[in-house]
């Protein structure tokens, strides 16, 4: 189920004012820090219906007003200073005409979560906005290529060091939306390894997930 972040925001609301969401979460605050898949399930299991707490505050104007305002903010303060950037390796498999290639890969990413974190920047706890982007990059082992000499084309022998160059995997109906909801899950996991780690050595409390 895919929400934006005024969406968010209001299933959000809806689930921290539930009479019973102290039975889950030990603070009402904590549920502004659960990724979506988990605040849709505790949002089912409290009995709420997703699509009518999303639409609630669209009939409100002051309270929609007021939500993009802060949304905006969030954006903007985003935008200007990624919360996260980092890099996850893994192995790219190709099967081209009969034959297999594996080559090391990795994914590059900025992301700035919808959860609250640390902002080394502002060295305070920051509220999130969903703002991710992120890239592939693989290591290619170059052969050294070709040498002229006069006539003749010689190889080229000198050792080459493997470089990481950019390859374009997100294109759209290239990988499954399975794929990247993955990387998603990942950069996001990534990210809150190193907003706990931030916060310890701010002498702060782990975070609540």
């Amino acid at each position: 189920m895919k929400l934006g972040t005024l969406e968010r925001i209001s299933l959000r609301k809806a689930v921290r004012s539930h009479p019973d969401i102290l039975n889950h979460v030990a603070k009402p605050g904590d549920v502004n820090s659960l990724p979506k898949d988990r605040l849709v399930e505790l949002a089912g299991v409290l009995g709420l219906d997703v699509d009518a707490a999303v639409r609630a505050d669209a009939t409100d104007p002051l309270m929609n007003s007021w939500e993009e305002v802060e949304a905006r903010e969030l954006r903007e303060n985003g935008e200007r200073h990624p919360a996260f950037t980092g890099e996850l390796h893994f192995e790219l498999e190709m099967q081209l005409f009969g034959h297999r290639v594996v080559r090391q890969a990795r994914v590059v990413y900025t992301h700035t979560p919808e959860w609250e974190y640390y902002d080394l920047v502002q060295k305070q706890l920051m509220p999130g906005w969903g703002s991710s982007s992120y890239h592939f990059e693989v290591l290619v082992v170059p052969t050294g290529g070709q040498v002229i000499v006069g006539r003749r084309v010689l190889r080229n022998r000198r050792k080459v060091k493997p470089c990481w160059t950019t390859i374009d995997l997100v294109v759209d109906g290239l990988l499954p939306d399975a794929v990247d909801d993955d990387v998603f899950d990942r950069i996001d996991e990534d990210a809150r390894r190193q907003d706990a780690q931030r916060r310890e050595a701010a002498g702060m409390n782990a975070p609540t997930q």
